[in-house]
């Protein structure tokens, strides 16, 4: 019997956000949001600026979330955005279509779950050194470490089921992410490695940018 999971649940609603809203912005907002987002394009692959290029990229989905989903809180516009029929349906074009962003969309997968880092700065788990990331993962599954996302990851492990790659799951990984960072969490332990935040950038920015989005 397959997982209730939130995330399937969120992938199947008809939802509609308005994503030509944007264009009715001010041209003043519409240029510092594009113009956050070229920074972010334009720093993607520079591994040495990876957590300024993300921070960017955030900035300008976030301005952009604001619009198309008339929604402030970061809860509610991410919520939306899970529930969006048309990302969702821009995201598995893009996944069957794209060799390119398949690629990036799989190694950003292949870190999840990502942990909650000021729960790891402050229990002290830091995980092994050297080590894969499965086993990251299950040092801080055996640490009692239990915030992360996509939240129904251990649920599917453990029920044998893989986790989808899709919009709503890789949406929710993103955000981990983002807190991570936004909360002052740029520190030596895994959850900021640089290569999580690089594949988490890049997936963003693709799809932004190949789903004409900004």
């Amino acid at each position: 019997m397959a997982v209730d999971c939130m995330y399937r649940e969120q992938a199947g609603l008809a939802n509609r956000i308005h994503l030509n809203l944007f264009n009715a912005l001010h041209p003043d907002g519409q240029r510092l949001v594009r113009g956050w987002f070229e920074k972010a394009h334009a720093a993607m692959t520079a591994d040495d600026e990876c957590f300024e290029a993300f921070i960017f990229a955030w900035f300008a989905v976030n301005g952009w979330a604001a619009y198309v989903t008339c929604k402030d809180r970061d809860a509610d516009y991410i919520r939306a955005l899970q529930r969006s029929t048309e990302l969702a349906e821009k995201f598995q074009t893009l996944l069957a279509g794209n060799p390119q962003f398949q690629s990036a969309a799989s190694d950003f997968q292949r870190f999840w779950p990502i942990f909650k880092a000021q729960d790891i700065r402050r229990a002290g788990h830091r995980s092994p050194a050297a080590a894969d990331r499965p086993d990251v993962v299950q040092h801080y599954f055996d640490c009692d470490l239990r915030v992360f996302e996509p939240q129904c990851w251990k649920s599917h492990k453990d029920a044998g089921e893989e986790v989808s790659l899709d919009w709503p799951h890789t949406l929710a990984a993103i955000y981990r992410v983002r807190c991570n960072l936004f909360h002052g969490e740029k520190s030596a332990h895994s959850e900021m490695d640089r290569e999580i935040v690089r594949t988490a950038l890049v997936v963003l920015v693709m799809f932004f940018r190949l789903g004409e989005l900004l």
